[in-house]
């Protein structure tokens, strides 16, 4: 009964791993941002998640919270979402998704809003992933990969 319960509690912990997978942003690094928990606080630059290979994810959950303005000539968007691939003429290319609300985002790679652009970005091209902020901004923020069910 013990090994039962032991490989049940093994199956369960497995499938719920596979709907998402937390990034720990204290592994990534930042230039012009800092974070302190999970709160960015910028003066201007991008946060890059920790390097990894996001061939086998379709996506990002993305939570955006307490966003405060440091000055008041800040400006208005929270962050921008930057995603580095390599396209299909092998050049190197940036698709950025701006964020004015905060809350729950839902991004899909195959359905990735570039400006006023929908494109489809292949996992496997994705070379880095970065969080882009305007200068004196603090944003808490937790991020969550989802991995493509194949």
């Amino acid at each position: 009964m013990r090994k039962l319960t032991l490989l049940l509690s093994f199956v369960l912990l497995t499938m719920f791993g596979a709907f998402a997978q937390s990034v720990d942003l204290s592994r990534g690094k930042g230039s012009g941002i800092t974070l302190e928990g999970n709160t960015l606080i910028s003066n201007g630059g991008s946060y890059y998640l920790p390097e990894q290979s996001y061939a086998n994810i379709k996506g990002i959950k993305l939570e955006l919270t307490n966003f405060v303005k440091l000055d008041e000539s800040a400006g208005g968007d929270l962050c921008k979402l930057n995603v580095i691939y390599i396209n299909a003429d092998g050049q190197e290319k940036k698709a950025s998704m701006s964020f004015w609300v905060a809350g729950r985002k839902d991004i899909r790679f195959s359905e990735f809003k570039d400006g006023k652009e929908i494109i489809q970005i292949d996992p496997a091209s994705i070379k880095n992933i970065a969080l882009g902020m305007g200068a004196d901004k603090k944003l808490n923020v937790s991020l969550e990969l989802i991995p493509d069910k194949k």
